[in-house]
C-alpha cells in the first residue's frame, strides 16, 4: 500500500489502515476526463486503443481496495485487498497478533532506502505486508505503525537491516 495511506479510528471504534480517499478522488477525476475524451472520439468514430487501456488503469485506481481493519470489539483483524468486487479477504483473531514490525532497509552504511511494515502472529508467521514506503515517506509510515500498535496495545518493533 505504499501509495497514499492513512490510519484512523472509525465511528464503530475500529482501527482502519487504508488507501487515502484523495487517491480515489484523484483517479475518479482522471477517469471522468478519459471517459469524456473517449465519448468525443466515439462521436467522431475514432476511438484510440491507448485511451481504453488508460481508462481501465484509472478504473483500477478508483476501485482499489487495500485495507486493514482492526476490530477490538469482535477481536478480529481483517485484511481486504484487490479491485472492486475481486478482492481477497484474510481474517485472524487480534489476540493472535504478537507484534507490528517496521523494517528499515538501508542502502550502504547510513542511507535509508525504504521501509516495510508487517504484522506478526504468535505462531511466528507474518501476514501480508501492511505497507511499504520509500525513504521520503518513512516518517509517515512510522507514525501510522505507531498508531496501529497503540490501538492494539502492542509495542512497535523497529529493526534495521
Amino acid at each position: 500500500m505504499g501509495l497514499m495511506a492513512l490510519f484512523f479510528v472509525d465511528k464503530k471504534g475500529r482501527g482502519i489502515w487504508t488507501v487515502h480517499p484523495l487517491y480515489r478522488i484523484f483517479f475518479s477525476i482522471i477517469t471522468a476526463v478519459i471517459v469524456a475524451v473517449i465519448a468525443l472520439h466515439f462521436m467522431e468514430h475514432s476511438i484510440n486503443f491507448i485511451e481504453i487501456i488508460i481508462l481501465l488503469l484509472c478504473l483500477g485506481g478508483v476501485t482499489l481496495r487495500d485495507a486493514w481493519i482492526f476490530d477490538n470489539k469482535n477481536n478480529v483483524l481483517t485484511c481486504i485487498s484487490g479491485f472492486g468486487f475481486l478482492t481477497k479477504k484474510i481474517t485472524t483473531p487480534i489476540s493472535n497478533i504478537e507484534k507490528i514490525q517496521i523494517v528499515r532497509i538501508y542502502h550502504g552504511k547510513e542511507k535509508l532506502y525504504r521501509m516495510e511494515c508487517a504484522i506478526f502472529t504468535k505462531d511466528g508467521t507474518f501476514l501480508p505486508k501492511v505497507e511499504e514506503s520509500n525513504a521520503s515517506k518513512s516518517k509517515m509510515l512510522q507514525e501510522r505503525g505507531k498508531k496501529a500498535a497503540d490501538y492494539l496495545g502492542l509495542d512497535l518493533e523497529i529493526i534495521s537491516i
